[in-house]
This record gives C-alpha cells, structure tokens and sequence, in this order.
C-alpha cells in the first residue's frame, strides 16, 4: 500500500514539474509577444534604406529603442519577381529575443517540374530567444501549386496552427542570429 502511495506521489509531482516548466516556458514567450505588440504600437523609424545587389533589392528599416531598450530591424526582399521574403528581428537592449521570417519560398526539383509538383511553400517561422539558453521556434506552412494561388489561400494559411520545436542547442542559434543581425546592419551602414 505504501509503495502505491509513493508511486503516486512520485508520478502527481513529476507532472506538476513538467506542467510548471512548460507554463514559464509559455510565460516568456507570452511576455515576449506583449513586448513586441507594445512596441509596434509606438515604434518610430531610425534609419531606412534600400539595398541594391545586382537585381536583387532588399528594403531595411531600422526602428528607434524605445524606453524599455526594445528595438527592430525589418528587412523586405524578393528573391525573383515572384518570391517575396520578409524578416523582422526584436532585440532588448541589444539581444536578440524574436525573430519573424515569412515569404514564399520555392521548391526545387530536379530536372523539370512534373504536372501535380508543388512549385513553393508559404511559409512563417517565429523564433523567440530566452537569452541564449533556451530558444524556441514555431512554423507554419502551406504548399502551393503555383505563386498564384498565394493570396487566394492566405486565409488558409493564416489558420494553420503552429508547430513547436525547442531548439537542442540554443547557444549556437542565438550566435547564429546575432552574426547575421551584425552582418545586416554592416551592410547598411556602409
């Protein structure tokens, strides 16, 4: 009867463990989304710029910090004429803690696109960063017969659910985004 007991109450705690570790999970992400709303609500334009490399233009526009030290870079691009692209990163205080990537991107086949082949995917992929020791990613996407149909089907697309994936090494991600965050901005400053 004992053994029972402890068994029990072994099992109640590890799921209350595992619940309260999901719910501050969900907590930051959750105050990270309200950082982010507030701040687009007031968000004032620093810097902007368009970038030219060959026939490939890229739109940037680098937001103001606010008083809670939130910031934003956007970034707008069409790879081809029919594949738009758009990235949007917030930072606190100089860290990344949101990235949005969303656009269509097109798939590639080998040899020739046979009839009944996707040509492109919709797609929305929100990264958020608790610091650079646990970082979360969350996509959606929908396959597309061809880049027509993607207004037609974005309400579609809107609906999709989100599927969730903690990143294994969120160190390396965060470095990652920093890098490429830094490198952007060289860019545009010289």
């Amino acid at each position: 009867m004992r053994i029972k007991m402890v068994v029990a109450i072994v099992v109640m705690l590890s799921i209350s463990c595992q619940n309260e570790t999901e719910d501050n999970r969900l907590s930051w992400i959750q105050n990270i989304d309200r950082l982010v709303s507030e701040y687009n609500k007031e968000a004032k334009i620093e810097h902007s710029e368009t970038i030219v490399d060959g026939t490939h233009e890229t739109g940037v526009i680098i937001y103001k910090k606010n008083s809670r030290g939130i910031s934003k870079v956007t970034a707008a691009s069409r790879f081809s004429e029919n594949f738009p692209i758009k990235m949007e990163v917030y930072l606190k205080n100089d860290n990344i803690i949101m990235r949005r990537v969303s656009g269509l991107s097109p798939y590639i086949h080998k040899g020739q696109k046979r009839e009944g082949d996707k040509c492109c995917a919709l797609f929305e992929n929100v990264t958020y960063f608790n610091s650079n020791t646990e970082v979360t990613l969350f996509e959606r996407k929908l396959d597309l017969m061809s880049t027509e149909e993607m207004d037609s089907r974005r309400s579609e697309f809107e609906s999709l659910v989100f599927t969730e994936t903690l990143i294994e090494n969120p160190d390396e991600e965060y470095q990652q985004a920093m890098a490429s965050l830094k490198e952007f901005k060289d860019t545009i400053k010289k």
